[in-house]
């Protein structure tokens, strides 16, 4: 069912799905990799990020390569955090295994599907303090019920900014997935192409991402068999230029 969430991410689509996993987006930027932790951390001196296995080849512990993934290719995914399931990894799967498994052809007639989603993303804001009239009426409210001069001439600038609104501006993500498969009893393929984009909450962020995968299983005879897949990608990610909190910071009568 996590193909049906709208995320550009198939870690992301994890967040409180499974128990003893805790997934947390420490960056709000489109396409940012949340941080991934399996019964917590385990260790001062090494890396604590799980060991990512895909279709049974150990690609590492860099959460980034999950990016390369459509969520639509994925047949299931499992999370290993004891150490007897995780024993055959050794020491890489200290911390916990993600395993997953992509979807292969199946025997029969060609089967041709389309999958699409589009939606808007906001922010919820904050109405703290955000334009010159509330800052006037807190300083009446700390200045005996008269403005300061610096705030007098504030109101006289006549300039006021909702950094909050400019900053999170919202934005639209959208998906396309074409996918084709079926095979003989002898040969099986899959084939996909799907094209993602994330403009995320942020001014000026952005996340595309263009994926092709294609497998081929062929079996010769009892004994004999084999297969190729392959999943080239292509991501491209524009990042908000400043911390969040410094643009917040600014005040709202600044043009």
């Amino acid at each position: 069912k996590l193909d049906q969430v709208p995320l550009a991410r198939v870690d992301d689509a994890l967040a409180g799905q499974v128990a003893g996993v805790n997934i947390q987006m420490t960056n709000p930027a489109a396409g940012e990799a949340p941080t991934i932790r399996v019964r917590g951390p385990g260790s001062i001196s090494f890396g604590s990020s799980p060991l990512i296995v895909v279709d049974g080849i150990a690609v590492g512990t860099d959460a980034d390569f999950l990016s390369s993934l459509d969520m639509n290719d994925v047949q299931s995914i499992e999370v290993l955090k004891d150490a007897a399931s995780s024993a055959i990894y050794g020491s890489r799967g200290a911390s916990g295994i993600i395993m997953i498994t992509t979807k292969a052809g199946v025997e029969g007639p060609a089967r041709l599907s389309y999958d699409t989603y589009v939606g808007f993303k906001s922010v919820a804001q904050n109405d703290y303090l955000t334009n010159v009239s509330d800052w006037s009426d807190y300083v009446r409210a700390n200045n005996g019920g008269v403005l300061t001069d610096r705030m007098e001439l504030i109101n006289q600038m006549g300039t006021e900014t909702d950094w909050q609104d400019v900053m999170m501006d919202g934005g639209v993500i959208q998906s396309h997935a074409l996918s084709a498969r079926g095979g003989t009893k002898r040969t099986k393929f899959r084939a996909s192409l799907s094209y993602l984009n994330d403009e995320g909450v942020l001014l000026t962020d952005n996340y595309e991402k263009v994926n092709f995968r294609l497998n081929i299983d062929t079996k010769i005879n009892d004994r004999l068999s084999f297969g190729t897949m392959v999943n080239p990608s292509y991501t491209e990610q524009r990042r908000f230029p400043i911390g969040v909190h410094d643009g917040l910071r600014q005040s709202p009568w600044l043009p």
